[in-house]
Formats: C-alpha cells, sequence, structure tokens
C-alpha cells in the first residue's frame, strides 16, 4: 500500500498527479487514514502531523509521485455584521471559542452549526447559509483586532509567505482563481472539478490565507 508521508503546497509540486482527492475540511486536517482517489489509487496518510491541507496542495507519495488535493463544498454560514463594533464582538467570540474561520472579504465563514448561528444573529449579524469549500485562518493566531483588520482591510498588502502563487480573480485580493504557477496539470483537469464542485471551493473573496506547510 502506497503511503503520503508529506504535504506539498501548491506551486510547490509538480505534475501529473498519480490521483486527486476530494476532502473537506475535516478530512484536509487528518494526519492519518486511509483514502481512495477519484482514480482508484489507495493510500495511507502517514505524516508526522495534522496540517490544514488547501485545494491545489498535493498529498508526497513514498514512491515519488503525488496525489492533487481538491476541496469539497460542505454547509458554511457567512456572516456579515452590521457594524464594526459587532464585527468586534462576533470575531472575540468565535477566536475565544476557537472556532476555526475563513475571512472572505468583509464577511466570515465558519461551518455550519445551529446553535451558533442563533449567537451569532443575536450579535447583530445577518447570516447567509452556503456550501463551499472550507479554507479557514490560521484562527488560533489571530487577534480579534487583527482579524477585523483583515476583513476591513480586505489584506491591502497580499503576502503569501509560503508557496502558493495563487492568482486571485474576483472579490477582495481577488478571490481565488488557482494558478497553481508551478506545476503541470497535464492530468484530465476535469477530474473533481464537476464531480464536487470541487475547484468551484468559494475560497471565494478569500483573503491572506496563512498556509505555511514545512514537511515538504
Amino acid at each position: 500500500m502506497a503511503r503520503a508521508t508529506t504535504l506539498h503546497a501548491s506551486g510547490a509540486w509538480k505534475g501529473p498527479a498519480a490521483d486527486v482527492v476530494v476532502l473537506d475540511f475535516a478530512g484536509r486536517s487528518a494526519r492519518s487514514g486511509r483514502l481512495t482517489g477519484l482514480r482508484g489509487l489507495s493510500f495511507d496518510i502517514d505524516l508526522d502531523a495534522a496540517l490544514n491541507a488547501r485545494s491545489g496542495d498535493a498529498y508526497g507519495l513514498d514512491d515519488g509521485s503525488f496525489v492533487e488535493i481538491v476541496g469539497k463544498p460542505e454547509p458554511l454560514m457567512e456572516v456579515r455584521a452590521a457594524s464594526e463594533d459587532a464585527l468586534h464582538r462576533i470575531l472575540h467570540e468565535l477566536l475565544h471559542r476557537r472556532i476555526p474561520l475563513q475571512i472572505a472579504g468583509k464577511k466570515l465563514r465558519i461551518r455550519a452549526d445551529r446553535d451558533l448561528g442563533a449567537l451569532i444573529a443575536a450579535m447583530d449579524a445577518r447570516i447567509t447559509e452556503i456550501e463551499a469549500a472550507f479554507d479557514p485562518e490560521g484562527a488560533s493566531y489571530l487577534t480579534p483586532v487583527e482579524a477585523a483588520g483583515k476583513a476591513h482591510a480586505c489584506c491591502g498588502g497580499h503576502h503569501h509567505d509560503h508557496h502558493h502563487d495563487h492568482a486571485h480573480g474576483e472579490g477582495c485580493c481577488g478571490g481565488h482563481g488557482h494558478k497553481h504557477h508551478a506545476h503541470d496539470h497535464g492530468h484530465d483537469h476535469d477530474h473533481a472539478h464537476e464531480k464536487a464542485q470541487a475547484h468551484d471551493h468559494q475560497h471565494g473573496e478569500g483573503c491572506c490565507h496563512h498556509h505555511d506547510h514545512k514537511n515538504g
């Protein structure tokens, strides 16, 4: 059985990929387990630590090949605060609870949760239920002020200190129109994009994802 022992950020690996896996946020955060790609390749994940993989990243197998990772759409809540004060209160609550969150322009995205949604709505916010791939920020490392600054400034300076060369195409910082700059999509790239709306993963108006894989 093949083993995936490393994780490589988009742009830091070169294709074509041996296979493709479509995974939700929980699946992309696992450090162990068994997966089967869309083309039938089965392999075990055996990473040193759990890492939050993003669409376009790849597992490095022990035979030197790569398996591309595509984000699977899942139920999310998109939160738009009515005011800056409301945004600060909501961010403080989410970060205090260590809730993974994605900053999408001036909106926040979190995984769907009825009770949490009711709490946030009561804090002067409008919630829209959507289905999209979830790529949260490194929320554990953000203070409410920093997170609010990112939401309001919408990444005025878009600095990636990882190997992602995402050519954002819409929304703040331009959305997420994957250029996959350093790897060659010589594989059939209609794989999961049709099967799971995969590359319609609406990082959407996503901003400033701090994504630093160092075990590649």
